[in-house]
C-alpha cells in the first residue's frame, strides 16, 4: 500500500468532444502525477478513478473540483459522492478541496481578463495608470 495522496482533478463532463480537450490539455500540462476524472457524463468517473488506485495501494486522494464555484454540484453532489466512494472502498480517505474558481489566484486572473475585455475609455486608462481629464 503507498501512503502517497493522489491529485484529481474533478471535472462536470459533458459529450461534447471539444469541452473535454480543454480539460484534457490542463491535464497534460499539470504533470503525470495528476489524475482527471469527471462527475457525470463520461469517463473516467471519480468512482472508477478510485477504484484504479485503491487496486494499486492508494489510499488518499485530494480532489481538486474544476468548478467556478463550490454551490450546487461541489457542495451537494460531489460530496455525497465523495462519502459513497469512502464507504465502497475500505480505507480510502479523500479530501475534497474549494472549487478551484474560488482560489484568490483564479480570481485574480478572471479580474486580468475582465479588465482587459473591458471596453470602458476610464477603465483602460486605470489599468495603465494614465489619468483622465
Amino acid at each position: 500500500m503507498t501512503s502517497e495522496a493522489k491529485l484529481v482533478l474533478l471535472a462536470h463532463g459533458s459529450r461534447n468532444l471539444r469541452w473535454r480537450q480543454t480539460f484534457e490539455a490542463l491535464l497534460e500540462r499539470a504533470g503525470p502525477d495528476v489524475m482527471l476524472a469527471y462527475l457525470e457524463m463520461c469517463s473516467p468517473t471519480l468512482l472508477r478513478l478510485a477504484n484504479e488506485v485503491y487496486a494499486a495501494g492508494c489510499r488518499k486522494l485530494v480532489v481538486l473540483p474544476l468548478f467556478l464555484s463550490g454551490g450546487g454540484h461541489v457542495s451537494r453532489d460531489v460530496s455525497r459522492l465523495i462519502r459513497e466512494v469512502e464507504m465502497m472502498l475500505d480505507g480510502m480517505e479523500i479530501e475534497l478541496l474549494p472549487a478551484i474558481g474560488e482560489h484568490p489566484k483564479v480570481v485574480e486572473v478572471f479580474l486580468s481578463v475582465i479588465r482587459d475585455a473591458c471596453p470602458s475609455e476610464a477603465h483602460t486608462a486605470s489599468k495603465t495608470g494614465a489619468e483622465i481629464t
